[in-house]
């Protein structure tokens, strides 16, 4: 039932259905490059975490 909904509404409105595919794969396409980012971020500041956390801490003995 749902699938021949689908498919009348694509003979019925061809430029709508177009637009909504292309708009729902731009939106996924952008949580995709967010979610990416995010993880580069997070995977570069633990890299990073040690020397951040250690950098304004100087020991010295005389």
């Amino acid at each position: 039932m749902l699938f021949r909904y689908m498919l009348k509404e694509l003979r019925n409105g061809p430029r709508f259905a177009l637009l909504f595919v292309l708009n729902m794969s731009l939106g996924l396409l952008g949580f995709i490059a967010l979610d990416a980012l995010k993880r580069n971020f997070d995977d570069r500041l633990q890299d990073s975490a040690k020397t951040l956390m250690g950098a304004d801490l100087s020991i010295s003995a005389r």
